[in-house]
């Protein structure tokens, strides 16, 4: 079974100094994994384009979920419960691939230790 993500919103890259964000590389747009098909990254940087940039906007974000079938989104926090990333999740949220954001990159990229998804009621939950 095949699955892909893509970074949309850094939060760890917006809240450093200007300077430094000037200096350092936001993760938003990355994709995974290395190996993820053509089809699967082309509908998640199209997917990304018509998001909301932040997730805060429920209502869009519901009527998004609802008309697109396979794409989830996601959030990746740290132990304390601090949100570092959000991101787009192609493929089965009830699977064991829905941990491939958290164990592809988040883990390794900055320490994530929980990924939530939000689902069509408007709820995130927790895998």
């Amino acid at each position: 079974m095949s699955y892909g993500f893509i970074i949309t919103r850094d939060v760890l890259h917006e809240q450093v100094d200007q300077q430094l964000r000037n200096a350092t590389d936001s993760d938003v747009g990355i994709v995974g994994p290395s190996d993820i098909a053509r089809e699967h990254e082309e509908a998640l940087r199209y997917a990304k384009t018509v998001l909301p940039l932040r997730t805060d906007d429920r209502e869009t974000v519901t009527k998004f979920i609802a008309g697109n079938s396979g794409i989830h989104l996601f959030r990746l926090f740290d132990d304390d419960g601090e949100l570092y990333y959000e991101g787009l999740f192609l493929g089965d949220r009830e699977s064991e691939l829905a941990f491939r954001p958290l164990d592809d990159f988040g883990a390794p990229n900055a320490g994530c230790t929980r990924i939530d998804y939000l689902y069509p009621n408007g709820q995130w939950r927790p895998l």
